[in-house]
């Protein structure tokens, strides 16, 4: 399914700011969903890739939700953003506000805390896209 979404990003040619605002938009509800439904063996996952600012701790929140089409879409949202994404858009100060968001969201889902997680995705996702504003103003 992410094969499938990956080429429908390409041959569209979509933007990257509409990638990250799908990103916003589904985001905080995978945190919700895994807040909810994680394993302990998905936790496990998070928890081990939330000192990361590539995809692989977005997808393990996905993962965690237990939605195979939600996390189809991640993947490849994840994708199509990592490769859009400018050198420049990402400074320190973003990588750090990253990774404390991910271990705020994976504690939330940690402690099964749906409202909690998905307000600390929500501000997350945010500081990104504002970022990716700010670039696109240059």
């Amino acid at each position: 399914m992410a094969n499938t979404i990956d080429d429908i990003i390409r041959g569209r040619e979509i933007r990257r700011s509409a990638l990250l605002e799908t990103r916003r938009a589904i985001e905080p509800f995978c945190a919700r969903l895994a807040a909810r439904t994680r394993t302990d063996e998905q936790l496990a996952d998070l928890e081990a890739t939330a000192k990361t600012v590539n995809g692989d701790w977005h997808i393990a929140v996905s993962r965690a939700s237990n939605n195979a089409l939600l996390s189809g879409l991640m993947i490849a949202l994840s994708r199509a953003i990592s490769e859009a994404t400018d050198r420049d858009l990402v400074d320190r100060g973003l990588l750090d506000q990253a990774v404390s968001a991910h271990d705020a969201i994976t504690s939330a889902i940690r402690e099964r805390d749906e409202e909690s997680a998905v307000s600390a995705m929500e501000q997350h996702a945010h500081v990104y896209s504002d970022a990716d504003e700010r670039v696109e103003r240059r």
